[in-house]
């Protein structure tokens, strides 16, 4: 996955996770063939459009029982 262009200034940030989240983080980066920056970007964009809208996350299984994911 190309990088998209930068259009504003960027900083460095040096984040100490857990070996569990770290995991996690590169299962996903793996997964979405995308760079751990762009991974932590996307989970943000996220994370804030459920914040800033009120909204709520439904989880559907294979066999359509749902149940809601609460984002304190």
């Amino acid at each position: 996955m190309p990088r998209p262009p930068k259009t504003e200034p960027t900083v460095r940030l040096n984040l100490e996770l857990s070996v569990s989240v770290r995991t996690r983080l590169e299962r996903l980066r793996i997964t979405t063939g995308g760079s751990a920056t762009e991974v932590i970007r996307r989970a943000l964009t996220v994370y804030d459009l459920l914040l800033t809208t009120n909204s709520v996350i439904i989880l559907r299984d294979k066999d359509g029982n749902e149940r809601i994911l609460l984002i304190p």
